[in-house]
This record gives C-alpha cells, sequence and structure tokens, in this order.
C-alpha cells in the first residue's frame, strides 16, 4: 500500500496508462457520435480525487449565477433565477447560446496554461494532460486524442 493510500495497482495504471476499460459510444442526437469510455475502478477513484480537487480550487471564483456544472446548482435552478428576473425584473434581451462542439475543440495547450496560473502542483497538472491525451479504444483499435 502507498503511503497516500493508493495501492500500486492504481499507481501503475495512473503511470503506465493501462486501463482496460470498455468502450462505447453515445448517439449526440445530429448523426454523430461521441466515444465514451467506462473507466476502471482506479481510473473512476483518481478521477474523482481531481474533481475534488479542482472543485476546491474554482468552485470559489465561480459567481452565483454561474450554474453549469457545480454541485446543488443545474438547469433547473437557472430557469428559477430566469424566471425570478423576468417576472420582478427589468429586461431589455434576453440571449441563449450554445457553443457547439466547445469541448471537441478547446486548445488543450490554451487549457494547461490556464490551470497552471492557479495549480503548482506538476502531479496533478501532469495528471490532468494525461487525461485531455488519454485517446480512445474503438473496435480494439487506439485512437489518439486531436
Amino acid at each position: 500500500m502507498h503511503s497516500k493510500g493508493l495501492t500500486e495497482d492504481t499507481l501503475s495504471v495512473l503511470r503506465d496508462g493501462e486501463n482496460n476499460g470498455n468502450e462505447i459510444s453515445n448517439n449526440k442526437g445530429n448523426g454523430k457520435k461521441r466515444p465514451l469510455g467506462i473507466a476502471s475502478y482506479e481510473d473512476k477513484i483518481a478521477q474523482m480525487a481531481v474533481k475534488k480537487i479542482l472543485g476546491a480550487i474554482y468552485e470559489p471564483r465561480f459567481l452565483n449565477c454561474m450554474y453549469g456544472f457545480r454541485p446543488n446548482r443545474g438547469c433547473h435552478e437557472a430557469i428559477k433565477e430566469v424566471y425570478q428576473r423576468i417576472s420582478h425584473g427589468k429586461i431589455s434581451y434576453i440571449v441563449d447560446a450554445d457553443i457547439k462542439g466547445f469541448f471537441d475543440h478547446i486548445d488543450h495547450d490554451w487549457m494547461m496554461k490556464f490551470l497552471e496560473w492557479n495549480i503548482q502542483d506538476k502531479n496533478l497538472l501532469w495528471l490532468i494532460r494525461k487525461y485531455l491525451k488519454a485517446g480512445i479504444m474503438e473496435q480494439g483499435k487506439f485512437e489518439p486524442t486531436e
């Protein structure tokens, strides 16, 4: 057992990237499919740890009017807020925006530079970069991340 509670098998998966996760794809509704991976148990543990660390760093920086992908907030709370503002406030216009394919086209190098402003732990940054570049297995063949 490692001093931080991770088994040598888990550390090996993180170091060497030998994950035997299952492959599956998600129909996006526009005729395209998004490949998804079913993470191994070890990956899920590591991903949860990264999520908690990133949440602790970035959650205090979010404004109260931000609802996307935040704990105890979601589309229902956002709709209630919009309803309250429309019903009781002065509204001149409403803008609805959806950035199509944002996560399909985000520049990983730019994202890493952004993360480096608030994260000094080189091991955490290394692990996040590894997740960004993980690629997928499709029909038994590895497809690298673009």
